[in-house]
């Protein structure tokens, strides 16, 4: 196996929605969001084309992809937002999101792997360099971030955008939602008029009156020990702490 190439970041920075439009918000997990709590973060990488320079990235496509960002986390506030125990609760947890959260986002530069944008076989560790990890979790309450993302230019060769959200927050078709409005926001010159629909976020929707469904499926991950179990072995920073 070759050697795995060196990451140059560009830039750390945090992105969040516009300033005061969305208001502090708190959505409840339900039974089918709490199963996934301890589970392994999804990761993804978006492979696009890119023929330019490093500069070029920098100064012409970078500020364009966070302004960007920012205006599709608008819609998508809870990826800014955390994951945490309801308050006065040890069972309940929610997705909590207060003006000025924001999502880590990375830029950095890599070369000398024109295999990355093939169709044949690529190697794992050269692939695990493209997709971004959690940072710790807020030690003040245990909350965790959700989502993270990186960009990574391969200059005159390709561009890839990797991110990693915890599946409690959205299935595949909300992250790929997500995903086409960023993407169509920024195609449209920053413009909201055309972005695919906006996310329901609605939790009432999903029948469970009286939470014996939610109460149901955390008594048998406990009584199961699912949640150790789901905590991954090597994972530096594992999600939640285990339920009491």
């Amino acid at each position: 196996m070759a050697a795995v190439p060196s990451l140059r970041i560009i830039e750390s920075t945090q992105i969040s929605p516009p300033a005061g439009s969305v208001p502090e918000t708190s959505i409840p997990l339900t039974f089918f969001d709490v199963l996934w709590l301890n589970s392994t973060p999804v990761e993804r990488l978006f492979f696009y084309p890119y023929k330019d320079s490093s500069t070029h990235f920098t100064s012409s496509i970078l500020p364009a992809l966070k302004f960007s960002l920012s205006l599709a986390l608008q819609s998508f506030f809870p990826f800014a937002g955390n994951i945490r125990l309801t308050p006065e609760t040890t069972d309940k947890y929610e997705i909590h999101y207060v003006d000025g959260d924001s999502i880590s986002f990375t830029a950095a530069e890599l070369g000398d792997s024109n295999e990355l944008f093939g169709d044949g076989p690529r190697e794992v560790p050269k692939l695990k360099l493209l997709a971004p990890t959690f940072r710790s979790k807020n030690e003040s309450d245990g909350s965790r971030p959700v989502l993270v993302i990186q960009v990574t230019v391969f200059p005159y060769q390709g561009l890839v955008i990797g991110i990693t959200v915890h599946h409690s927050v959205c299935d595949g078709n909300g992250s790929v939602n997500f995903m086409r409005t960023w993407a169509t926001i920024c195609h449209a010159s920053n413009s909201m008029t055309q972005a695919p629909a906006t996310p329901i976020l609605d939790r009432s929707i999903v029948p469970d009156n009286d939470g014996s469904l939610y109460t149901a499926m955390i008594n048998t991950l406990v009584s199961l020990n699912d949640f150790e179990q789901l905590q991954p072995a090597n994972e530096e920073v594992p999600y939640l702490a285990t339920l009491p």
